[in-house]
């Protein structure tokens, strides 16, 4: 069974860091990627993540507001 990941970052760099080491693996799927907490609650009904990987600081959303939200 493999887990379906969300991340949501808002660092490009960041992004592209974490989608190449969860991609490493065979288990995980990187099943979309959002800049902000608004892509990701837009995306999340569309993706229908196992797990939302986010981060904790982001303009006009945290990743804590994200969380309160899903």
């Amino acid at each position: 069974m493999t887990i379906r990941v969300l991340l949501v970052e808002d660092s490009p760099i960041a992004l592209v860091v974490l989608k190449r080491i969860l991609n490493s693996s065979e288990q995980i799927e990187v099943v979309g990627e959002a800049g902000t907490g608004l892509e990701a609650l837009n995306l999340i009904p569309k993706v229908q993540p196992d797990v939302i990987c986010t981060d904790l600081h982001m303009p006009h959303m945290n990743g804590l507001e994200l969380t309160s939200k899903v």
